[in-house]
């Protein structure tokens, strides 16, 4: 749906007729007059009409009704749509032939606001405009012209106007008895709507055909909601013949899960579910049967819930399900990988023991490489409750080595596994890294197993190594990498012989030369090897303490994102005095060039000043606060509600103000400049309203040249979208002239799309 009109444009009409001195008060200005939002209908232009109609239904005015009904005759469908929700909201009679005729309109807004119109005002005279409007608008399959959500609001009409069922609704609903998986969405939702429709008139003769329907529905387990739909209507027309009291079946029902974070959804309709327990098993594989694209949101709340019930029933559920699905096309495989995956996991929490464990294996053959890592990491992330560590630990065995009846799955997930166990540790995670790590033939789990036997850095593990690293089945480098993150020196002859006797390639040669001058062995020579390969050396380098070394990966601290990032991590790895020393001798609080370069810098800083008890820690600690809290005032609708409130706090910029503005104003202008380069997305280059709000109780005269830039070049770095893109932009500049002109004592100004120069203090997104 289009959203609600606001009034922010409006504004723009009114004061380029009637100038308004640039510092004037803002809460001196009054709303605007019926004579005012009338010239504007008159002369503005369609995005104003539009805007104009809303304040003036809002006026007490006889004159107000007829003007309104003018606008449904508008040549703009957003006129005439706003003006036709306002006269609904109204619900005057005067409007109610006009609202029937609207309902033959060609844009489903104008329709759909024309009907709540005719339900409010409430005269049965216009069911046979409300029963035409839904039948001349039925569904195009060929066409998205979403008529089955537009026609709701006329069928809610007719079931509270009309006694009885309009003949032509049953002809609607007889189409279901030969619907097939073919039809679209919007088909079915209009046959939803339908039956809610019948249901809620309650005429039997809506009986037999909502039967009929009914059947269908079920021998073919086509659209749940409409089968629900269905279902209710019938119940409630003769509630003697067709009970229907089924707690699951309601929360199945209502699975719209738009703008809800995940806690949203658990707690709306999962929790729900797993508190009805065996209650709910029942209804859930009756939903699971609907398979239809649109279903897909209620089967992952059903599969979830499963999982969360648990036992016995649920565990049968689930393998009914996963093979119904082994029988199928592999075409429509893989159209259910996801929620496939998900039946899976269900499936292990469920009934977790050993040959569930070997079943999912089975079965996870059938998933993506990627969806097999993340079946590997969802199992890792269920809480022990809901399957047990030494369960977890058998699946990544078997992912790792396969069983009698399993080979092991795709490289993204054994590295998963192999990670996993590196995590776990202990000896029976030692022992499955090590047989992997020697398995035959070579593959990925060699690599893998032997990354994570260096995470564990368990001395046991490293005769294996050492074979493996004489042995051609494995990278060496990623032996002498763990051997190298286990700094056992049994290691250090292997390595040296492998690095004179091997023709090794550019990173086994690296994490040889890396594990060897970690050990001091050959020091200066593996560090001029590692220096030599920078920047892509980096992680290489983490070992090396010697003063060059440091210099060098410090000195990549101005260059590319990603090569900054990875040399602060670099010098903390290294966590030296020496490397600490470096590291801040890179930042330059008094010229700052690239806020979030300092905000990693600072950041590192501080964590390395507190574990070196060094007396700037405190210092480090401040300008890293500072410097994220004024990034953060750019990252707007990018974090939860309560992240929001701590970047708009003022606490933290407070430790530094003078700080707190050089950041803001090396923000502002390197956004800008990307923007004047073309070279960046329209969100890289945004300069927030929030932001420019947030610096106003911080002011100083350093920050005028920046707002006067916003001002003057802010438009294109608001990622302006037709005509709703516009009012970010005009919020954005008119905040920087608002200030200005208070701030300052000097009026400025800014001048819009149309050419009309606006002065400072006009807010375009306040009501007035």
């Amino acid at each position: 749906m289009r959203p609600p009109a606001t009034v922010f444009f409006l504004l723009l009409a009114c004061i380029a007729g009637s100038p308004i001195s640039a510092a004037q008060p803002q809460s001196s200005r009054t709303s605007p007059s019926f004579d005012e939002l009338i010239q504007t209908i008159r002369t503005g232009n369609a995005y104003q009409r539009a805007e104009a109609t809303a304040p003036l239904s809002w006026i007490n005015d006889p004159r107000v009704v007829p003007e309104l009904i003018a606008l449904l005759n508008d040549e703009d469908s957003r006129v005439r749509s706003d003006a036709a929700q306002q006269l609904a909201r109204l619900g005057d009679e005067q409007s109610a032939d006009p609202l029937a005729a609207a309902l033959a309109d060609s844009d489903g807004y104008v329709r759909s606001y024309a009907a709540e119109g005719l339900a409010k005002i409430g005269n049965r005279r216009h069911i046979p405009a409300l029963v035409a409007s839904v039948m001349d608008h039925l569904p195009d399959p060929n066409t998205s012209t979403a008529e089955g959500y537009y026609s709701a609001p006329a069928l809610e009409a007719i079931a509270r106007l009309s006694p009885k069922t309009p003949s032509q609704l049953i002809g609607l609903l007889e189409e279901i008895s030969v619907a097939d998986r073919t039809q679209d969405e919007d088909r079915w939702r209009l046959l939803e709507n339908v039956a809610r429709c019948l249901g809620q008139i309650g005429d039997k003769a809506a009986f037999e055909p909502l039967q009929r329907a009914r059947e269908a529905l079920e021998a073919g387990h086509h659209d749940y909601r409409t089968w629900y739909a269905v279902r209710k209507a019938l119940a409630a027309i003769d509630s003697e013949k067709t009970p229907f009291d089924r707690p699951p079946a309601d929360i199945l029902d209502s699975h719209r899960v738009s703008k809800i974070d995940d806690e949203g959804i658990r707690r709306k309709w999962i929790l729900p579910l797993v508190e009805l327990g065996e209650q709910a098993v029942e209804d859930i594989d009756w939903a699971l049967r609907f398979e239809s694209e649109w279903d897909r949101g209620r089967l992952f709340m059903a599969t979830k819930a499963l999982g969360e019930i648990g036992g016995q029933s649920a565990a049968d559920v689930l393998r009914k399900y996963i093979e119904r699905q082994s029988s199928l096309s592999e075409r429509d495989q893989r159209a259910r990988r996801l929620l496939w995956r998900e039946m899976l996991l269900a499936l292990l929490k469920a009934d977790p023991n050993e040959a569930t464990v070997q079943e999912i294996i089975l079965a996870s053959q059938q998933l993506s490489d990627f969806e097999q890592e993340y079946l590997v990491h969802d199992i890792s992330s269920v809480s022990p409750e809901r399957i047990p560590q030494e369960i977890k630990t058998l699946s990544y065995r078997r992912v790792l080595l396969g069983g009698t009846s399993a080979k092991p799955l795709s490289s993204y997930a054994v590295s998963r596994a192999a990670r996993l166990l590196g995590q776990v540790g202990g000896q029976e995670a030692g022992e499955i890294l090590s047989k992997a790590l020697l398995s035959s033939p070579p593959d990925d789990r060699g690599q893998a197993a032997a990354s994570a036997l260096g995470e564990i850095k368990g001395y046991d593990s490293v005769p294996t190594l050492i074979t493996a690293l004489e042995s051609a089945n494995v990278s060496k480098g990623a032996i002498a990498r763990a051997l190298g993150m286990i700094a056992d020196r049994r290691a250090v002859p292997p390595l040296t012989d492998a690095a004179r006797r091997d023709k090794l390639g550019g990173q086994d040669r690296l994490w040889i030369a890396a594990a060897l001058a970690r050990f001091g062995e050959d020091y200066p020579d593996n560090a001029r090897l590692i220096r030599e390969a920078l920047p892509s050396s980096l992680e290489q380098a983490k070992w090396l303490h010697d003063e060059e070394s440091i210099r060098a990966i410090a000195a990549l601290i101005n260059g590319e994102a990603l090569v900054v990032e990875n040399a602060v991590r670099t010098l903390e790895a290294i966590g030296s005095d020496r490397a600490f020393n470096a590291l801040i001798s890179q930042v330059d609080i008094e010229r700052i060039d690239d806020p979030l370069r300092l905000q990693q810098i600072t950041s590192v800083a501080a964590r390395m000043g507190e574990k070196l008890g060094h007396s700037s820690k405190e210092y480090w600690t401040t300008v890293a606060t500072v410097t994220k809290a004024v990034r953060g005032w750019f990252e707007t609708g990018q974090q939860t509600a309560q992240s929001a409130r701590e970047r708009f706090s003022a606490e933290p910029v407070i430790r530094d103000l003078p700080l707190a503005r050089r950041v803001w104003i090396a923000e502002v202008n390197r956004r800008l400049d990307l923007a004047a380069s073309g070279k960046a997305e329209s969100y890289q280059c945004r300069v927030p309203a929030e932001a420019v709000s947030n610096i106003e109780s911080f002011f100083a005269r350093e920050l005028v040249p920046t707002l006067e830039r916003i001002i003057k070049e802010s438009d294109s770095t608001v990622g302006c979208h037709a005509k709703y893109g516009v009012v970010q932009h005009y919020d954005v500049r008119s905040k920087a002239a608002r200030i200005l002109t208070e701030k300052t004592g000097q009026p400025y100004t800014f001048v819009d799309v149309d050419g009309r120069t606006h002065p400072g203090g006009w807010n375009p997104s306040q009501d007035e």
